[in-house]
């Protein structure tokens, strides 16, 4: 296949302006195409070679004015034209949707408000090499596939998404918030705040030298969080309180508050966090890089353990050993699989099962002891402790 283009109809199921007749196409050398209606630049087609991620594919919408398509003309009395280019063009944000394909991943976003109106999903690629979308053909397939599927109303959904207003970011969040997100089209789950680890390293009604404390000075994006997901899957972004609570949750695992804050994953209700509630991950970890002491780590509870007879175990299943401070974080929220939610590296996934059984024996303690249960056999903070000095 030669270069991809949409076509008009294609464009119409993703809010992008079709092509006028009275446009005037113009190449820029072999990797754009500029749409000129007179001397203003209304589109731009822009293909993206990249020696990794094969070739991309961009269109945008724009309304720049032009001297004699030569110079762009400035948007403030303080700019300063700038030579017509494909580079130049792309540098100014765009109006109405923007689609682009890039390092194999599709996003159509509406650029008024952000909101993002199509993409692909790990779940749709299923991590198989045939199903990621690395050439023309692919990515003509998915378009078609896309059209093919779109639900009834669709297109009333489509406006009302280029018609809603900018979201504004969550300044503020609170333990219980719970939050949707987007997994697949069409598909939603949510997810809720069981912790805010920056207000626990912070409040200084915890010791300094836990490893949990220390997970919560590293910054990253934004502030550490402790959160949980529901086994609930939605077609609507709204949260049914009900069956949340009736689908249960599973894994506790350590995210980042960016996707919250920036309203990514909107608060959509709460519900107060209980006991019973709580899920801290479970992980083996070491203290730095100096010293070869494992730790066991749960939530507030350490204990450090002699790992020798497990290491041709951790070596077999490829657990990763992570330093403090670079525990596995998720910038994004992940989405359930059959198994539930769960951090690779928490000893209560799945495929650390028989790691986990072995850990407990070395410790001397039952498989299905509770947090609680350790914490008093470790004389550390229960769960209950724990909110108390949150308070």
């Amino acid at each position: 296949m030669e270069n991809f283009e949409l076509t008009n109809a294609q464009r119409e199921y993703f809010g992008l302006e079709p092509i006028d007749g009275v446009w005037e196409r113009v190449q820029w050398r072999d990797t754009s195409y500029i749409f000129f209606d007179g001397d203003t630049i209304r589109k731009i087609i822009h293909y993206d070679p990249h020696p990794n991620f094969h070739t991309g594919y961009i269109e945008r919408d724009y309304d720049l004015q032009t001297e004699n398509r030569e110079l762009i003309k400035p948007k403030t009395a303080k700019g300063k034209p700038k030579k017509v280019t494909a580079s130049n063009i792309l540098a100014f944000k765009p109006i109405n949707v923007s689609f682009s394909w890039q390092h194999r991943d599709i996003r159509v976003k509406c650029e008024a408000n952000e909101i993002v109106i199509a993409k692909t999903y790990p779940d749709e690629l299923r991590f198989d090499n045939d199903a990621k979308i690395d050439s023309f053909e692919k990515l003509e397939a998915w378009v078609k596939d896309f059209i093919a599927n779109v639900p009834e109303n669709y297109f009333e959904k489509l406006q009302a998404i280029k018609n809603a207003p900018k979201l504004k970011k969550n300044t503020s969040y609170k333990r219980g918030d719970i939050f949707s997100y987007q997994s697949g089209k069409g598909k939603f789950c949510f997810g809720q705040v069981l912790l805010d680890l920056w207000k626990v390293s912070n409040c200084g009604k915890f010791p300094e030298e836990k490893i949990l404390s220390k997970i919560g000075s590293v910054r990253l994006f934004g502030n550490p969080l402790i959160v949980r997901g529901f086994n609930f899957v939605s077609a609507t972004p709204e949260a049914d309180g009900a069956a949340l609570s009736q689908s249960g949750s599973s894994g506790g695992f350590y995210s980042i508050d960016y996707m919250i804050y920036e309203n990514i994953c909107p608060v959509v209700g709460h519900s107060k966090i209980e006991e019973k509630d709580m899920l801290f991950p479970m992980i083996l970890c070491a203290k730095s890089e100096e010293t070869e002491d494992i730790i066991f780590q749960w939530g507030f509870i350490e204990k450090k353990i002699d790992i020798t007879p497990l290491i041709p175990l951790i070596e077999r299943s490829k657990y990763e050993i992570r330093y403090v401070g670079s525990i596995s974080y998720h910038s994004a929220i992940i989405a359930p699989k059959d198994d539930g939610f769960h951090m690779i590296n928490d000893l209560n996934h799945p495929d650390n099962r028989e790691l986990k059984e072995e850990v407990f024996k070395i410790m001397g303690v039952a498989l299905d002891i509770t947090y609680n249960q350790f914490a008093e056999k470790e004389n550390e903070l229960t769960i209950g402790q724990i909110f108390e000095r949150l308070q």
